[in-house]
């Protein structure tokens, strides 16, 4: 197997989130590669048309390709005599807490954009602030609730999961618009393989009894 080397995953999720979502692509595509040199039995097809796949069909082949090669990352780390899942549950909980707040946040900040002209074309007008406010405050509450229903599903999936295979753990964050996390920690098992596996290189070869 070719030397495989790992990668920053704070800065690749940052690259992905200022470019809008294109360095994810690329991600994708050298992600797919590294994995299928990692395994050695491919599932998907080449990095570049996994991306593209996942360009062309909006996002869809993405679903696809993060179950076939989470697969096949898992059972790469079954043969190397690795955990399954590198990443611990309180990760877990605090990726999704974070992204709860964010997409609360950004469902917000739609919702602002998507107001009625009428509620906010005079503000110096109680008649004008009022509806915006209770407006505002059923948006913000609903988008809550909502995204606290979906991090409460997953910290429950996350908790008392039985299998120790994060594939399921994977496509549900995915379905649940946690693709941009999905994607890091994904990475974040493969780099810890990458380096667990640059370790049981580097260990001692016992010596054989029958020589001594």
């Amino acid at each position: 197997m070719e030397k495989l080397e790992t990668h920053d995953v704070a800065l690749r999720l940052i690259l992905t989130v200022v470019t809008c979502g294109l360095f994810g692509l690329y991600w994708i595509a050298d992600l797919t590669d590294d994995i299928h040199r990692l395994s050695g039995k491919p599932q998907t097809p080449k990095g570049l048309t996994a991306a593209l796949l996942t360009f062309v069909t909006c996002s869809v082949y993405f679903y696809y390709w993060l179950y076939k090669i989470s697969g096949e990352l898992v059972e790469a780390r079954r043969e190397m005599g690795l955990a399954l899942d590198s990443v611990k549950n309180s990760l877990y909980t605090v990726a999704i807490v974070f992204m709860t707040l964010v997409a609360t946040a950004l469902s917000v900040l739609g919702a602002i954009g998507d107001m009625p002209p009428e509620l906010y074309q005079d503000l110096n007008h109680s008649e004008s602030l009022v509806p915006m406010i209770i407006y505002l405050l059923v948006v913000i509450t609903s988008c809550f609730v909502l995204q606290c229903a979906i991090s409460a599903f997953l910290l429950w999936f996350v908790y008392k999961r039985t299998d120790p295979n994060p594939r399921i753990v994977y496509m549900l964050m995915a379905v649940l618009r946690l693709n941009i996390v999905t994607l890091a920690f994904v990475q974040a098992s493969f780099n810890n393989a990458v380096i667990s596996g640059e370790r049981l290189k580097k260990q001692p070869v016992p010596a054989d009894p029958s020589f001594t």
